[in-house]
């Protein structure tokens, strides 16, 4: 009885301490101004699930609210369907000659501006009629800090970029007269300030004509200039250029990321090399600069007031955090939903009341935070994780929704509002248990807990489909190694790894899936550029004191074809092989690994742009300097000649020597 007792006793007052420690952790009030690290644990990863609004099989390539939240602007390839907020339905659809890959709706919903690569409408919301056509539009923004095109925040004018005889514009476009009424030669359009009275431009990237004669006529060969232009009196207010000499290597000194402070009086840019700088917006005077460790990812000022979210850009996993403006200090370092970059660059979006920050990384993740406390709201497991262009990521109007390249998530349930039936990870094979594999057939089954279903047979590849534990599904093929099954999924086919599941009924009936490139009588001489990159990381390994590589036949082949081949994503070719099934398939024995770039479209900066990235990201060089690896081979193809943007794609492949 009084062991009975006591244990009551026990059980009470812990049960006190327990509700004590809630409320005060729910309570809890964290000071601005220090480096702090919110204790709230990451909630548990959200699947992808099945949307509550389809949009049929087809996914959206972009979706933009209007600004008063009534409705929404759905594309899907060249078709665009206007729905209500309330219930999704539709309002209106139309087509447009080409595939959509940026839209924007006027303050006042009157206008809803949509672009592809080649075109770019201005169509009426009350008719939605073709008001206004412009065929020499161009789509060059390609940072996380740009929009290919932007409206004013009176409604009044609509800013992008246009290429006339080789030469790069950004033109204001007078929408109640549809008649453009300045030019800014030479600079690409990013964005508005908040007032609406300046934009800001960049000569960031090498797109600015074909012939290097006419880039250096404009004074925009070295893509080092942001300029900020004054609409009132169509005259330039101010023009930062970045300071070379802080550049190691002054060629890659770009333009990137410029934004305006809610106030107006700020304005933040990269520097020339790892930092960034806070300008006097009236001035032009630098206020601080705020030294990294890599190159800044995102700059992006809150809408309401001078907070300042960044991250470092490099592959690694890097928090975003949180910046007070005017201190200097780091309010808030936010780790939960790490960042991680690619080729493309993530995102950083402020809700528009200021009150959420939120960022998605490249392999799909995107997490939502309070500003003021730093708390995790949301963690999105699934979201689309390659985004091109500021809009594809960004919240509703009430901050209610969050749009992830096509895809739109309720932010409180975690839910996936709109999408497409499959085109995301999901676990339709759970809820399809009716068909199950014929008895005999072979077989592979999931362990104690899900495994995942992959696009290619390589396990960086993103997820297509989940098998769940316990559960069985019908083999349709394996990779040369039988290290991958190919499996057959309601929405196509897709890969499990052999090492996390169990086979059964398998026999020499099961094809070995071929995905080797029928070129494996070419054979490529190396080139001056090739020698080049070969001396280059050589002379790297060198002052490291590491060995110098060989070079080797087959992977200079495979790594030749693979530069030339569409690039899927996940180190993964056109026809599905990854790195070591492609050396294989050139008769290459051993396992190997590669680094990739596309760079430039001058073959001499493009090589060096090359090198240049991956000296500036620790997992590149940690490669390159691997003590195992012995050889080494080398591709480089350049885009189509009849191709809108030009790039040369680097691949180096390394490994022991056979």
């Amino acid at each position: 009885m009084i062991r009975r007792i006591l244990f009551s006793l026990l059980f009470l007052a812990a049960s006190v301490f327990v509700i004590i420690s809630i409320y005060n952790n729910k309570n809890k009030v964290m000071t601005p101004g220090l480096p702090v690290t919110p204790s709230t644990p990451p909630p548990t990863p959200i699947p992808a699930p099945t949307p509550l609004v389809s949009l049929g099989d087809t996914p959206a390539n972009f979706i933009s609210f209007a600004p008063s939240g009534q409705w929404l602007a759905v594309a899907q390839g060249m078709k665009i369907s206007i729905l209500d907020t309330e219930n999704f339905q539709a309002r209106a659809s139309f087509s447009i000659p080409h595939e959509v890959d940026y839209m924007a709706v006027s303050s006042d919903d009157r206008y809803l501006a949509i672009g592809d690569q080649s075109v770019l409408q201005l169509r009426d919301t009350s008719t939605w009629e073709v008001v206004f056509e412009d065929p020499e539009y161009v789509n060059y923004a390609h940072t996380s800090s740009a929009s290919p095109f932007g409206f004013s925040p009176n409604g009044r004018l609509l800013a992008y970029t246009i290429d006339k005889n080789e030469v790069i514009h950004t033109v204001l476009l007078d929408i109640s007269a549809s008649e453009v009424i300045q030019r800014i030669n030479g600079y690409v359009f990013s964005k508005f300030d908040n007032r609406g009275r300046f934009i800001a431009t960049s000569s960031h990237e090498w797109r600015y004509g074909k012939s290097r004669e006419l880039r250096e006529s404009y004074g925009r060969y070295r893509t080092n200039r942001f300029l900020i232009w004054d609409t009132e009196t169509s005259k330039q207010h101010l023009l930062f250029q970045l300071d070379e000499s802080r550049n190691p290597n002054p060629d890659f000194a770009s333009a990137k990321f410029i934004d305006f402070s809610a106030d107006g009086r700020f304005i933040t840019t990269n520097d020339a090399f790892r930092a960034f700088v806070i300008w006097d917006a009236s001035t032009g005077q630098e206020i601080r600069q705020v030294n990294l460790q890599f190159y800044p990812g995102a700059l992006i000022f809150s809408p309401v007031e001078n907070i300042l979210a960044y991250y470092e850009n490099e592959y690694q996993n890097r928090p975003l955090v949180l910046w007070n403006s005017e201190s200097g200090e780091i309010l808030f370092e936010l780790p939960d939903c790490s960042i991680q970059s690619s080729i493309v660059q993530t995102q950083v979006q402020f809700s528009k009341d200021g009150r959420l920050v939120a960022a998605m990384n490249f392999t799909g993740q995107a997490c939502v935070w309070e500003v003021h406390s730093g708390k995790l709201l949301t963690l999105l497991e699934g979201a689309r994780g390659i985004v091109w262009y500021i809009g594809q990521f960004s919240f509703s109007p009430d901050g209610k929704y969050l749009v992830t390249r096509g895809q739109l998530w309720d932010i409180e349930s975690g839910a996936l509002v709109l999408g497409p039936v499959r085109t995301e990870p999901s676990t339709l094979i759970e809820s399809e248990p009716a068909n199950a594999p014929e008895v005999g057939k072979p077989v592979v089954t999931a362990g104690g807990s899900n495994v995942n279903i992959r696009r290619y047979p390589n396990e960086y590849c993103d997820k297509v489909d989940s098998l769940p534990a316990g559960q069985s599904i019908e083999i349709v093929g394996r990779n040369a190694d039988t290290s991958w099954w190919q499996v057959s999924i309601p929405n196509g086919l897709g890969w499990v790894a052999d090492w996390v599941t169990t086979a059964s009924n398998i026999d020499d009936g099961v094809p070995v899936v071929s995905t080797c490139p029928n070129v494996l009588g070419t054979h490529q001489e190396r080139d001056e550029h090739e020698k080049w990159m070969f001396n280059k990381i050589n002379e790297f390994r060198k002052d490291n004191e590491k060995q110098p590589l060989d070079w080797n036949e087959e992977l200079n082949r495979s790594a030749d074809w693979f530069s030339g081949s569409p690039y899927t994503g996940c180190h993964a070719d056109s026809l599905n092989n990854g790195i070591d099934s492609r050396v294989n398939c050139f008769g290459f024995p051993k396992w190997a690994t590669e680094v990739l770039n596309i760079s430039s479209n001058d073959s001499n900066e493009g090589r060096q742009k090359a090198f240049h990235f991956w000296m500036e990201s620790e997992n590149h060089k940690k490669e390159l300097l691997d003590d195992e690896v012995e050889v080494m081979g080398i591709g480089h193809t350049q885009s189509p000649p009849n191709a809108h943007d030009k790039w040369w794609v680097w691949v180096v492949t390394l490994a022991q020597a056979p």
